[in-house]
């Protein structure tokens, strides 16, 4: 290797354009590597070295060999290069010079498939694999992962995947955190490649896992790396993290690891102690991940996924309770939404259990409060989403309920609508006192039942359904400044009407305001007519615009224009 680098020296000095190979300074990087880290090199090896890198200033990777004639560098030359740069990028001084950035943005154009001229060196493949793994051991994160081009490697070529499995087991270190072995299995599932056939990727998971299970100790290992790596990695070059549920998938996705019988119970040791990433609402799930799922295996893990809740029966003494017990049952349907859409084991448990808590809803409807109510609104369209896929023959009748419902919005809508007029445009003597009760507890009456405060409150309801018109009017022209002056004028000739009849100020100011309101718009469209026809037809008004309103006026003495 130092002669090797003598030469590199002599080249370097006399301007010979002549360097390294790619395997050739691979070997040289591989053994300096035995020996010290990179940041242990001496400065005339450093030299060297990135004199050497200066060969690669393009994304095609050229290399120049002794007789000067430039070669591309094919894709396994740049795949073995990898842990070379993983290597030198621990030396701060390197990383710092713009050749070892040209043979960084070189490594990233790895294309194995169109790269028809590689061959396979199964010695080197070994070393260069053993390399980086060395390299893991240290604090440092690699700059560029090798397992991402592994499986580029083994999806074109899986007939290397023999040896490469082989070869990870071999060199397992429990004091890595993240195993190249399991990362491989993840990004096979998560890197995109295109057009990438689903079938491939399963033909290669199960060759990997057939060939873990020739070995019963590695086999558990494997399970225990595979559900309790964490997959973090830089994020230049990591694929999105797989959640346990999903790795669980892989696994019981899989015919050969079906028929593995004796490593199943590993499996469900950690599906145990990790069973709140499995629940049912973990809102992890996916239509299609349930779908994908082979369910003749599954039944060994569904006691720990099936968390679904029981439902409290409502009486008149646990309202309170049940009512939120209820409510939370909604939304634990809710958050299940995806097993209700697939067929699967749990779909039937599912249905039942949602079609238990519509009953309660609709058969003790009178003891419902009205915050229930309030999250039925809400929450409706869901409700009718789940409804959907319930089979004819077990769904119940939402029609009382869905009635009940549009009842309470109409009674908020009502409130909300009275609570706006109330504070400006009523008096507070022309309200009754249960009227003002019915405005003050609105808040209080979330925790009574709906059908009674229905049933209690009857005639004011009624009332104020009878002056819903109006008050929707008043609304609509709240904004008008002039519409408001009008009011406060009407108004203040009522303010010391007293009447035992409930909104009687109001309906009378409301009528008065009404008809000059509408006098008012006529004669403010006459006004823009007239200037109209003035400004189009260039001539002096005849009639001056004040005169119009000064017509307005005698009809209106109380408004001051």
């Amino acid at each position: 290797v130092y002669q090797a680098l003598f030469m590199c020296a002599l080249w370097k000095e006399w301007d010979m354009r002549q360097w390294l190979s790619a395997r050739q300074f691979f070997v040289m990087i591989y053994t300096l590597s035995k020996e010290k880290s990179a940041e242990q090199l001496h400065a005339f090896v450093l030299q060297i070295i990135v004199h050497n890198l200066s060969v690669f200033g393009n994304d095609d990777g050229t290399v120049l060999y002794d007789n000067t004639e430039k070669e591309l560098c094919s894709a396994f030359d740049k795949f073995m290069l990898i842990p070379c740069l993983n290597y030198l990028a621990l030396s701060k001084w390197i990383t710092q010079q713009k050749e070892f950035l040209y043979f960084s943005q070189m490594l990233q154009n790895i294309n194995f498939k169109a790269d028809k001229l590689w061959t396979f060196d199964e010695k080197i493949f070994e070393e260069t694999i053993t390399f980086d793994l060395r390299l893991r051991t240290t604090e440092s994160s690699p700059n560029i992962f090798i397992e991402s081009y592994l499986v580029t490697l083994l999806q074109c070529y899986p007939r290397h995947t023999d040896l490469t499995v082989q070869l990870l087991l071999n060199n397992t270190n429990k004091g890595i955190e993240n195993q190249i072995l399991t990362r491989i299995l993840q990004l096979i599932w998560t890197k995109s490649e295109g057009n990438k056939k689903k079938s491939e990727k399963e033909s290669l998971t199960s060759h990997i896992l057939s060939l873990l299970l020739k070995d019963k100790e590695r086999r558990a290992y494997w399970i225990e790396l595979l559900v309790n790596s964490n997959g973090t990695e830089e994020k230049k070059d990591a694929p999105e993290n797989v959640s346990f549920h999903s790795k669980v998938i892989e696994l019981l996705s899989s015919d050969t690891f079906a028929k593995a019988k004796s490593y199943h119970q590993c499996l469900m040791e950690s599906v145990h102690e990790r069973n709140q990433k499995l629940l049912l609402n973990n809102k992890k799930w996916t239509p299609e991940e349930i779908k994908e799922v082979k369910w003749e295996l599954w039944q060994k893990i569904l006691d720990q996924i099936n968390n679904i809740p029981e439902i409290e029966v409502l009486d008149e003494k646990n309202v309170e309770t049940a009512s939120k017990n209820l409510c939370s049952s909604l939304e634990y349907c809710f958050e299940c939404r995806s097993w209700f859409k697939q067929k699967n084991p749990m779909q039937s448990p599912l249905f039942k259990f949602f079609n238990q808590v519509l009953t309660q809803l609709i058969k003790k409807d009178n003891l419902l409060p009205i915050h229930v109510y309030e999250d039925l609104m809400q929450k409706w369209k869901d409700i009718e989403d789940i409804f959907s896929y319930c089979s004819m023959g077990s769904k119940p009748s939402l029609q009382n309920l869905e009635k009940i419902v549009n009842e309470c919005r109409q009674f908020f809508e009502l409130l909300r609508m009275f609570e706006r007029i109330r504070s400006d445009y009523l008096f507070e003597h022309d309200l009754s006192d249960r009227l003002k009760e019915l405005g003050q507890q609105n808040e209080s009456l979330r925790k009574q039942r709906f059908l009674k405060v229905k049933e209690d409150y009857k005639d004011e309801l009624q009332l104020l359904k009878s002056y819903e018109q109006k008050m929707n009017i008043i609304l609509e022209r709240s904004q008008s400044v002039m519409f408001n002056e009008i009011w406060e004028k009407y108004n203040k000739q009522y303010e010391s009407t007293r009447d035992q009849t409930p909104l009687f100020i109001f309906n009378k100011v409301f009528d008065n305001v009404n008809r000059t309101w509408e006098d008012f718009k006529q004669v403010h469209s006459t006004a823009f007519f007239i200037l109209g026809i003035i400004e189009n037809k260039h001539i002096l008004p005849s009639i001056q615009l004040v005169n119009v309103y000064r017509a307005f006026k005698i009809n209106h003495p109380v408004i001051e224009i």
